[in-house]
């Protein structure tokens, strides 16, 4: 790695920022560059850049600000990552690639609230999930979930979004079963009705397969 006098690399602290508050883009630019052959950390390299493009509202900040969260989460560092994450949600709220990760590293950090939090979040967008895989991805997470309503509340948005997506009878199946059985732990009859409502306006034969389930 280039070292750079300290005399030197306190100018160019200095520098980067009157550049930047001059909006000064390209020089701002270069005196990043400069530093960053004195920078060890790539992910905070990566991080100090998209800070750079995000002051003059350049699109590529997102771009930065996602390696610098992916190499992050490799070296380990799950706070940044999750700083990080955070502010693409800030980008595109509802981006799932960018909801996903802040859940299992929240789970990680163990800040349960949090990972509600995305959960519910996740479950606003289900519907957006173009690939099974990454639609399946989303239905084994809630498994994460303590809050009971949230839960619920997950699993119904989920099974629609299964219905959606043309999955196997089984697995919609096997999402009603799990959905009920949530609501009779509530003893949400109301609610129940509505499920078998919103079930036959869609699917004859899964409302069917509902209606059953709860004559047993």
């Amino acid at each position: 790695m280039k070292q750079v006098p300290s005399d030197k690399y306190n100018v160019a602290w200095f520098k980067l920022a009157q550049y930047v508050s001059r909006r000064e883009k390209e020089r701002a630019l270069g005196v990043y560059r400069l530093l960053s052959h004195s920078i060890s950390d790539a992910a905070y390299a990566c991080q100090l850049e998209g800070d750079i493009l995000l002051a003059f509202n350049d699109e590529q900040a997102e771009h930065k600000y996602l390696k610098a969260a992916q190499l992050y989460a490799q070296q380990q560092q799950l706070l940044h990552a999750i700083a990080m994450y955070e502010n693409l949600l800030l980008f595109k709220p509802k981006n799932i690639y960018y909801v996903l990760p802040l859940v299992t590293l929240y789970i990680e950090v163990q800040k349960q609230e949090r990972v509600d939090a995305m959960l519910e979040l996740l479950g606003t967008v289900f519907h957006t999930v173009s690939s099974s895989a990454t639609l399946q991805e989303c239905g084994n997470l809630i498994c994460h979930v303590q809050d009971i309503k949230i839960k619920l509340k997950l699993y119904e948005q989920y099974l629609f979004a299964v219905i959606a997506h043309n999955k196997t009878a089984q697995e919609v199946t096997q999402c009603i079963d799990i959905t009920i059985a949530l609501l009779l732990e509530q003893s949400d009859s109301t609610h129940l009705q509505q499920l078998l409502v919103r079930l036959q306006a869609v699917d004859q034969n899964y409302y069917e397969y509902a209606h059953s389930a709860l004559s047993k």
